[in-house]
């Protein structure tokens, strides 16, 4: 469910690349409100102008009780957005703030010179959660015909959500789909923070996680080649899908929703076009069935909110949830194929 309005979004989330790449989610124009598209990589001052120009505080907590006397909580703080007046959070007094700022804006800003570009930079869940996206300026071809662009994705929040998080992805660019490296091996691409009372961005530990975008290349390469060189074959197909989208034999809304998505990955697999060069393959099995979750599998509200399933697909990469959906269909595939 989207939390944002598409205002919100049209306003608080900054794509780049445009011209390169196209609008890389749907793109709303809303009258009066800055556009949010840009054709080449995002200006780092462009972050602090339109994003992160505020601070979040610590305010002491104050609780009233109903005879009006009025205790001061001394172990827990709020954080505050002073320009909002938004509560983020009640936290105990070691949780550390990382504002954005310091952590996804200035010290990204100070690693321009690793020539990573910003694609992607927002405001999410009121301000309380934020990222930049970072990417090499060219994509990278497999043998396989697999065209894709690595990422850097440093995230953090204010509401004790997310760690501050320095995360490997790739965007598979037929189809925009988010992959987390590797895709059989989630989490091993990630430099994690903590909001504790000792943490500190440390320069070097960025640096390492950028260093990333270049040293793993190989290892996807050569799992993407390994997935196109697994046949599949119909029959495994038709009995990968009945694991992971079992029909049901009575009669009911549950097994028309079932047989219609059913229905949506069967035409995808075999005749769409982000899809359909890799069929066959397991690594079709699993372009399809990322390209459904991603792009054609229903997001509540869409209707009035034409945003919302960039919002939800923005969430599902800060959040891990990409690289876990993408394991759980690997394995199931595995153990169809065994």
């Amino acid at each position: 469910m989207s939390r944002e309005t598409s205002e919100w979004l049209n306003e608080f989330v900054l794509v780049g690349m445009v011209e390169k790449y196209g609008t890389a989610w749907h793109k709303t124009d809303i009258k009066g409100l800055e556009p949010n598209h840009y054709d080449g990589p995002i200006p780092f001052a462009e972050l602090e102008r339109r994003l992160f120009f505020w601070e979040p505080v610590e305010a002491k907590l104050q609780i009233i009780l109903p005879d009006g006397t009025q205790i001061t909580d001394k172990d827990r703080k709020a954080i505050v957005r002073p320009d909002t007046k938004s509560i983020f959070g009640i936290f105990k007094n070691g949780y550390q703030i990382h504002g954005y700022s310091e952590w996804l804006y200035s010290e990204v800003e100070k690693l321009f010179d690793t020539k990573l570009l910003c694609s992607s930079s927002g405001l999410l869940q009121g301000g309380a959660l934020g990222w930049v996206q970072l990417e090499t300026p060219e994509s990278v071809t497999t043998p396989e015909g697999v065209e894709y662009r690595p990422h850097i994705l440093c995230s953090t929040s204010l509401n004790g959500t997310v760690a501050t998080t320095y995360a490997m992805t790739k965007t598979v660019t037929v189809c925009d789909n988010t992959y987390e490296y590797a895709m059989s091996q989630v989490g091993n691409r990630k430099v994690r923070l903590k909001h504790t009372r000792y943490s500190r961005l440390k320069v070097q530990d960025t640096m390492d996680a950028l260093q990333l975008v270049y040293e793993s290349n190989d290892d996807f390469n050569a799992e993407i080649a390994e997935l196109c060189n697994t046949t599949v074959t119909d029959a495994q197909w038709e009995k990968f899908l009945e694991e992971i989208n079992p029909i049901p034999e009575e009669e009911g809304r549950g097994k028309t929703v079932a047989q219609n998505k059913r229905d949506r990955l069967t035409g995808m697999y075999e005749s769409d076009d982000r899809v359909k060069p890799w069929a066959g393959t397991a690594f079709g099995v699993v372009q399809c069935v990322s390209t459904y979750s991603q792009w054609e599998n229903g997001v509540h509200n869409e209707e009035n909110n034409p945003d919302a399933r960039m919002e939800r697909n923005m969430l599902h990469a800060i959040k891990g949830t990409v690289g876990k959906n993408d394991s759980e269909v690997l394995q199931t595939l595995e153990a169809v194929l065994a």
